[in-house]
């Protein structure tokens, strides 16, 4: 039977959080165990392998998996390379507030009703970001609204906006480096080849996984971060259109403004008159 843990033994009276922040180079484990509170952790050096509710999941540096209560698992390290880990753990009280105060029926809530705990993967940069945020919850106040503040911050990170994406869970390791790497956009520009280069596998193999698990063909998914790249550049840059198209691989205009407002739903001339602020 799983052990059960709980949060008392963790918490000083006034404290709403447990942080821990660890680096592993030998063998190590996490036993099987149980909780009556929420948490979140994420790998930020190596890789560990991930026992929860009866599946076997391999976790890289940049994943991010949510635990609900409820969840049985066990962590350990695999043998190639230090491991480096963070864990986040509160009470499922908490988590409940921060849900109905800022995600009421927000799709991308991660900690969801699904068999398996949701994982959810950042790039580089982010993984960098967020260990900045981690050393300075590691200095305040262990109280409620520097929980709420981390949380907000983690989760907006993690949104698709920010450069995060959700991630099927099981997904293997390859692939999701290569969702990771095709975002950056010298990738981009080299599109399809990039990809199966970043993937490291023969081009046929990419194809037929890349349709298994993200539900589309290689091109499809290059030109979806590209399009995703460029929105948020329109907004939030003065790059001209045209050498905005063409820093991402849109060689041809035509295709690029078709493409935009099938997804948009407007040209992105207008999309970036709309959502730009001008100074006067």
């Amino acid at each position: 039977m799983a052990k059960v843990l709980t949060l008392a033994g963790f918490l000083r009276p006034g404290e709403h959080f447990h942080l821990q922040s660890d680096l592993r180079t030998s063998r190590w484990g996490v036993p099987q165990h149980t909780h009556r509170f929420a948490e979140v952790f994420w790998i930020f050096k190596g890789s560990a392998r991930h026992h929860v509710n009866g599946a076997t999941l391999d976790l890289a540096a940049g994943s991010v998996v949510f635990i609900r209560a409820h969840d049985v698992h066990s962590v350990e390290k695999l043998p190639q390379g230090p491991l480096g880990f963070v864990n986040l753990a509160f009470s499922s009280e908490h988590l409940s507030g921060v849900e109905r105060r800022y995600f009421q029926n927000d799709p991308l809530w991660p900690w969801s009703n699904s068999s398996l705990p949701e994982v959810r993967t950042l790039k580089p940069a982010h993984l960098d970001l967020l260990g900045d945020w981690t050393g300075e919850l590691a200095t305040v106040p262990r109280s409620s609204r520097e929980l709420d503040r981390f949380l907000l911050n983690l989760l907006n990170l993690l949104a698709p906006s920010a450069g995060g994406e959700v991630l099927p869970v099981g997904m293997p390791d390859w692939l999701a480096r290569a969702c990771r790497g095709i975002r950056e956009p010298e990738a981009m520009r080299e599109g399809v080849p990039a990809w199966v280069r970043l993937c490291g596998r023969g081009s046929e193999h990419v194809a037929r996984t890349t349709r298994a698990w993200l539900g589309v063909s290689p091109t499809e998914y290059v030109n979806d971060a590209r399009l995703q790249f460029f929105e948020r550049q329109l907004r939030s840059t003065s790059i001209p259109i045209i050498e905005l198209g063409m820093l991402v691989g849109f060689e041809s205009t035509g295709h690029l403004y078709a493409r935009f407002k099938t997804r948009y739903g407007m040209p992105p001339h207008r999309y970036r008159r709309l959502h730009q602020s001008q100074l006067v």
